[in-house]
C-alpha cells in the first residue's frame, strides 16, 4: 500500500471504505506499509486495531499523523496498545504549525496521573519525522521501550519550538540506542534547528549518529 495515493475527497473516501471493509479479512498480516500522503481515518483505524489478530502486527510504516500539542486522546495510540508485538514503528507528522513557533505551551515533565503506558516491549526500530509533538510522540516519550535501538527524529529544540516534546524523547530513551539518525524531511521552505546538546553523554551506547 506504500504507492496507494488519492487525488480528491471521493477518492479517499472510497478508500477508506475498502481499507475498512479489508483489514478484518487479514488476520495474519504481520506488516502494514502505507503512504505518509495518504492519512488514515479514525474509523480505519479502530478497524484495524479491533481485528482478530492485531498482535499479530511487526511493522508499520509511513502512518501520518497530525502534529499536535494537545497530548492525550488518539485513535493511533490506543491501535498501539494493541499492537504488543510490534518492532518497527515509522510515523509522519505534518511539521510546526506557525501559531507553535509564538505560542508558549507548558512541557509536562511528567505525565498525569491517569496516563496509562504503552506495552511494547519488543519495539526495536522507531523513526518520527517532521513530528515535534503529538499524543502519540507523547504516549512512546512517557513509556518503556526496553529494546528499543535505532531511533531516526527530526530535531526541534524548545528555544525555537516551545511544545516539541524531542528534546525529552532523545533523553529519556537515549541511554538504549545504538543508532540515532536525525533528518529533516526535504521540504520548502526548509528549516533547519539544531542538534540537543550533550548528545554523547546522553546517548552513551551509540555506535552510529547522523546528525
Amino acid at each position: 500500500m506504500a504507492d496507494v495515493q488519492y487525488s480528491s475527497p471521493e477518492e479517499a473516501f472510497h478508500l477508506d471504505e475498502i481499507l475498512n471493509n479489508i483489514f478484518p479479512l487479514v488476520p495474519f498480516l504481520t506488516s502494514l506499509i502505507v503512504s505518509p500522503l495518504t492519512p488514515l481515518s479514525r474509523r480505519v483505524l479502530a478497524s484495524f486495531a479491533n481485528r482478530d489478530g492485531i498482535q499479530n502486527i511487526r511493522v508499520l510504516r509511513g502512518i501520518q499523523l497530525e502534529t499536535s500539542s494537545r497530548l492525550h486522546g488518539d485513535s493511533f495510540v490506543e491501535l498501539l496498545r494493541a499492537c504488543t508485538r510490534l518492532e518497527e514503528l515509522e510515523v509522519v507528522g505534518t511539521g510546526v504549525d506557525v501559531g507553535e513557533l509564538f505560542a508558549d505551551h507548558a512541557i509536562p515533565t511528567d505525565p498525569p496521573p491517569s496516563f496509562y503506558p504503552l506495552h511494547l516491549p519488543f519495539l526495536r526500530k522507531l523513526a518520527a519525522l517532521s513530528m515535534p509533538s503529538s499524543p502519540t510522540l507523547f504516549a512512546l516519550l512517557y513509556s518503556p521501550l526496553p529494546a528499543i535501538r535505532h531511533l531516526t527524529l527530526t530535531p526541534y529544540d524548545e528555544l525555537s519550538v516551545p511544545s516539541t516534546l524531542v528534546p525529552q524523547f532523545i533523553a529519556h530513551h537515549g541511554d538504549k540506542l545504538t543508532s540515532l539518525h536525525l533528518y529533516t524531511v526535504k521540504q520548502w521552505p526548509t528549516t533547519l534547528f539544531p542538534s540537543p546538546p550533550a548528545l554523547l553523554d546522553i546517548c552513551p551506547s551509540l555506535r552510529h549518529v547522523s546528525l
